[in-house]
């Protein structure tokens, strides 16, 4: 296949990636919002724990598959050369996992006590996740990096359709949380088989090579973990400081609130390799952040109006009469996933284009995000309110080094 070919074949696979991610990502809220129904809002505090807990191994995943497609689309010596760093990386991304899946069991006593848990049934579910979840975002790393955006979306649906058979198809037959977190768990080992990189023989990779693919690694893991943080730490805090119905409700709205997040992920996603691309071969990247960043904000500003005009009835129709109590603060909470998801596509495609610093500013937005909510949690409206703020300081942060990196060389 030729280059020119290649171009031209890319805006279809990008298409086809961005509207299945649309599916995925109503399927992930199918399973919630049933799960949600069928479930107490207490019992539904467990299994929105342990989502939370694969979404945060989720960010850490990504990490990976970011640092795997960097390196992917700026390899130039081939189809062959690209897989063979997919392998490697999945060797590290499995044995990372296997590690902290044994450091989770081995505390898991203490977090059940701390986390007010029922069971052991979500710890250890998160924990058998782990090192598939890992291997699954490698995978998903060679696919973006290559441009292989129908197998990237493959992975991503067939992660969904195991999660809403099995985990739903579990509730409905009496398993309650159990089921559930069988359902993610199973979800995130589906999702490792499908994406896994082509085998083959490993090109053997000089120590300087492999330093350098370390490298790429650590930036993409510091900005992801710090994302993490910001994006659900709130829900591990409301799960401590609240009462289980209190938490199950809060849930149910950072359930809702996050949806501009993860309707925005896609469009960064697709950018993500040719940003990568432009920047190996010197190219400017500011078109591609700017239109990323305009296209996230729009659907940040509608999907916020429309939440806060018609919380009520959102999250009566989502999720049920009882967690309309929280209605009002759907829309603050939709602000500020809307200022988070801007300044996670800018350091994101900051990153692509070999910014590495931006690590340091993710995890210092995060750790900011989790000091202040450790002090400031008293009622669910405190912990989002201290959200809406911290968020306009990332923001405007973010954008500030982004301004200075633009005008100092390279």
């Amino acid at each position: 296949m030729t280059a020119t070919h290649e171009r031209r074949t890319r805006p279809r696979g990008s298409v086809w990636f961005l509207a299945g991610s649309v599916t995925v990502h109503m399927g992930n809220y199918a399973f919630n919002v049933l799960t949600a129904r069928w479930l107490t809002p207490a019992q539904y505090a467990e299994v929105a724990l342990a989502a939370t807990g694969l979404l945060l191994i989720g960010f850490i995943t990504v990490g990976f598959q970011m640092a795997t497609a960097r390196s992917v689309a700026a390899e130039s010596s081939g189809p062959e050369a690209q897989a063979s760093l997919a392998r490697w990386f999945s060797r590290i991304a499995f044995a990372s996992g296997g590690a902290a899946a044994a450091v989770l069991l081995a505390g898991y006593p203490a977090l059940m006590r701390s986390l007010n848990l029922a069971s052991p049934v979500t710890l250890l579910g998160i924990a058998t996740a782990l090192p598939f979840a890992f291997v699954a975002g490698v995978g998903r790393g060679f696919a973006q990096g290559s441009s292989s955006f129908g197998r990237l979306a493959m992975s991503f649906q067939v992660e969904m359709l195991v999660r809403l058979v099995l985990g739903v198809g579990a509730v409905a037959l009496g398993f309650g949380v159990a089921g559930a977190v069988g359902g993610l768990t199973a979800s995130v080992i589906g999702a490792a088989v499908i994406a896994r990189p082509p085998s083959g023989p490993m090109i053997a990779l000089d120590p300087g090579r492999r330093r350098s693919l370390v490298a790429a690694l650590g930036p993409a893991l510091m900005v992801l973990a710090g994302e993490a943080l910001i994006n659900h730490v709130d829900t591990v805090v409301a799960k401590v400081a609240f009462d289980p119905t209190t938490a199950g409700q809060f849930a149910g709205v950072a359930l809702l609130g996050r949806t501009v997040f993860f309707v925005s992920w896609p469009v960064t996603m697709v950018l993500f390799p040719r940003v990568a691309e432009d920047a190996a071969a010197g190219r400017s990247v500011d078109r591609a952040m700017w239109l990323s960043v305009s296209a996230v904000s729009a659907v940040g500003v509608v999907a916020t109006v429309v939440g806060w005009v018609m919380s009520e009835e959102i999250i009566g129709l989502a999720l049920g009469s009882d967690f309309v109590v929280m209605s009002d603060l759907l829309g603050p909470y939709l602000v500020a996933t809307a200022l988070f998801a801007v300044a996670s596509t800018m350091l994101t495609l900051q990153l692509a284009a070999g910014d590495d610093r931006a690590g340091w500013l993710a995890v210092a937005g995060g750790l900011c995000v989790v000091g202040a909510l450790t002090v400031f949690h008293d009622t669910p409206e405190m912990v989002v309110l201290v959200q809406v703020v911290l968020m306009a300081v990332f923001v405007a942060a973010v954008a500030a080094r982004i301004r200075r990196s633009s005008r100092t060389p390279r």
